[in-house]
């Protein structure tokens, strides 16, 4: 049901119940689960905070209940027109990065790991974005790493990936304000530090073409 995900979610949850199937919980697992992925891909709409708010009706897991709101409440600080939540971290020297330390640039935010290999294929085209924006000089890749520190540092080593690098491992605010598990993750701040897109094309995509058209057509 490509034209409504309530209508998908719905018909799944009334196949399953009505067949008798399978149990109850395993039914409210299968939902849990796709509510999270309308979430993944389409955020904090209207359809999905319904979809929530049904399957907390339906379902009697709290724990599921309770995974559902935490990702909701995250999509929702991270809407279009919300202003980013700032955040200290170290870089591989140790010095401490605020999010504000950016003001006054436009802000690619990026969300990765060594071991996301999605990831490490973005790096390989940001320097055809960079390039692209360079003479505007209004700018800046701001890449946050969650990997184990040691393991942060010996990335850098290796790779030389471009932008400015931080280490988010140790910091739980960070997992609560920001969507941390789905990775790559790209957030677009604009240079009041305002959120202007949650979703952001990849470095990859297109070979950085979709990325720089994406970012033209929001900073203008």
């Amino acid at each position: 049901y490509s034209q409504s995900i309530m209508l998908e979610y719905e018909s799944i949850k009334g196949y399953f119940s009505e067949k008798d199937l399978i149990d109850k919980q395993l039914i409210e697992r299968i939902l849990a689960t796709k509510i999270l992925n309308y979430l993944d891909n389409f955020g904090a709409s209207e359809e999905t905070k319904l979809l929530v708010a049904s399957f907390k009706e339906f379902s009697k897991n709290k724990i599921y209940s309770a995974v559902l709101m935490e990702k909701l409440n995250k999509l929702q600080n991270l809407q279009n027109g919300k202003e980013a939540k700032s955040f200290i971290l170290p870089d591989e020297k140790g010095n401490l990065v605020s999010l504000k330390d950016f003001r006054g640039k436009n802000v690619v935010l990026g969300f990765y790991a060594s071991w996301c290999g999605p990831c490490l294929e973005d790096f390989k085209y940001l320097t055809i974005v960079d390039n692209f924006f360079k003479e505007q000089n209004n700018l800046v890749f701001v890449f946050i790493n969650m990997d184990q520190f040691e393991d942060f540092k010996k990335l850098l080593i290796d790779k030389k990936p471009l932008g400015k690098h931080l280490n988010g491992i140790d910091n739980p605010d960070l997992r609560k304000v920001y969507n941390t598990e789905l990775l790559p993750n790209y957030i677009l701040i604009d240079k009041a530090g305002t959120i202007i897109s949650d979703k952001v094309e990849e470095p990859s995509s297109d070979e950085g073409r979709a990325l720089i058209q994406q970012i033209e057509r929001l900073i203008k």
